[in-house]
């Protein structure tokens, strides 16, 4: 199932095209590899235009690997998906009891978690 609960959401005009349903870091653009995040792009967000940023308390993040119930924490991979956390890296998301990713391009419904590094 997916859907999401998602009543706070942030403005933002990023400088670089923001992909919908990927990572934006406290500074309002598309994340990267390990960086935090203050949420989820709910659309593509064209750079120079003013978009919204889901805060949670869910939203749909587009995966981009296998994630299995081994580990709830996630995190970001180099182009704003969410990814399996690794040591070092901030959790950007938790998962959600039952929802699991086959890999790379499936949309999941996650606990958004805004964090500092």
């Amino acid at each position: 199932m997916t859907q999401q609960v998602s009543p706070l959401v942030y403005a933002v005009t990023p400088t670089a095209q923001i992909l919908a349903k990927r990572g934006v870091t406290f500074a309002g653009e598309q994340a990267t590899a390990g960086q935090a995040c203050m949420g989820v792009a709910d659309t593509l967000i064209e750079a120079g235009v003013t978009g919204r940023v889901n805060l949670g308390p869910t939203a749909i993040w587009e995966t981009g690997a296998l994630i299995t119930g081994t580990e709830n924490r996630l995190m970001a991979d180099a182009n704003g998906r969410v990814i399996t956390w690794t040591t070092g890296n901030a959790v950007v998301a938790k998962r959600i009891k039952g929802r699991t990713s086959a890999g790379a391009g499936e949309m999941m419904e996650v606990f958004v978690i805004q964090s500092e590094a």
